[in-house]
């Protein structure tokens, strides 16, 4: 990822922590020019937050907090909006708040998150 001149408030990381809250001692991260992934066992630090929202690291949150997921995250890799507007509509209609967003082209992302879900 490349520098980003965007400067990241502590109040907007914890605005972020707030939205993705996951495992605080590991996370995911890749190399975006060979596409390889791993995992870092190191701490979220508010840090490792700021540089991925300044553009500097890719962070992948685990989405466990205890014995719960804090977050379900759907990847539709197909333009047909139809299958995660349905998938949308299951999750409003049993009372998640979720959202729906394209992707870099490659179809569309549905995250819904803010209640725990056994």
């Amino acid at each position: 990822m490349s520098e980003s001149p965007i400067v990241i408030t502590a109040s907007q990381v914890q605005l972020f922590r707030s939205c993705f809250r996951g495992l605080t001692h590991a996370y995911g991260t890749c190399d975006p020019a060979t596409g390889r992934v791993w995992q870092e066992k190191k701490p979220v630090t508010d840090q490792v937050i700021r540089n991925h929202l300044e553009g500097r690291h890719l962070y992948g949150v685990y989405l466990l907090d205890g014995d719960h997921t804090s977050a379900v995250v759907a990847d539709f890799d197909q333009l047909d909006p139809g299958p995660p507007r349905r998938f949308l509509g299951i999750a409003v209609r049993r009372g998640l708040p979720a959202y729906i967003e394209r992707s870099k082209g490659k179809g569309w992302h549905m995250s819904s998150g803010q209640k725990y879900i056994p």
